[in-house]
């Protein structure tokens, strides 16, 4: 009797062991994965700003705590196929439902990417037109019920998933510069060492460098680069 209860209690261990392991395994491999794509978006929005990436220096948690909204709205749009795919303990997934719960949320992540809203209304119109002329016929029974492996399309999933986050990010970086170089408004005075004043809209402060943005005497936004050696002090301000 002892022996058995040293079993279960050795195998309990064993279990909770391995689905602590599992999900560090998991967060390491998400912190990664959203680093990544962060550093898609930053890089992205330097770029419109004229700034290489060589100067990007920002800390890990920077990376992650500037972009998560982001990856929240690509979760939320295949929050149906998450649900879809961990509703049952099956090993299989019925591929019709499967493919049009896909066929949406790919649509949803168009509208992500795409700037032409009405794009966007006719992919949605056309693909929830499919899917009820689809699943009238499935209903029915004219469409035969195919499955697939839940494991084979998990990392279809995934894939899926990551290549269509590298466009939302890429695209939302780039929005976002474009947006800050619309809204162009100066928040930021800057004193040189020698006496001599600047006015801008400040970007960001980084590898001992301030990027800002001024209006040259032509009227044209652009960025400047300062050394941190050569400025007194500066300090923020409103229009």
């Amino acid at each position: 009797m002892s022996e058995e209860l040293s079993k279960n209690i050795g195998e309990a261990n064993d279990n909770k062991f391995r689905i602590i392991t599992d999900l560090a395994t998991a967060l390491t491999i998400g912190s990664i994965l959203l680093f990544e794509l962060a550093w898609v978006y930053w890089s992205y929005y330097f770029n419109v700003l004229n700034i290489d990436n060589s100067f990007i220096d920002m800390p890990f948690e920077k990376y992650l705590t500037t972009t998560w909204y982001i990856a929240l709205i690509v979760i939320f749009c295949f929050v149906g196929l998450i649900f879809r795919i961990f509703e049952n303990n099956r090993e299989e997934l019925e591929l019709l439902p499967v493919v049009l719960m896909v066929s949406l949320s790919v649509a949803s992540i168009s509208a992500q990417i795409l700037d032409d809203g009405k794009i966007v209304f006719w992919i949605f119109f056309l693909i929830l037109l499919i899917i009820i002329i689809l699943r009238y016929f499935y209903d029915k029974g004219k469409i035969p019920i195919v499955e697939i492996k839940k494991k084979k399309f998990l990392i279809f999933f995934i894939i899926l998933v990551y290549s269509l986050s590298f466009f939302v990010f890429m695209k939302k970086g780039k929005r976002n510069a474009n947006e800050l170089l619309k809204n162009y408004k100066t928040d930021v005075e800057i004193t040189f060492n020698n006496g001599g004043h600047a006015k801008g809209k400040f970007i960001s402060f980084m590898n001992s460098k301030y990027f800002i943005l001024i209006k040259n005497k032509k009227g044209k936004i652009e960025t400047v680069v300062l050394n941190d050696s050569e400025i007194h002090h500066s300090r923020f301000v409103k229009e």
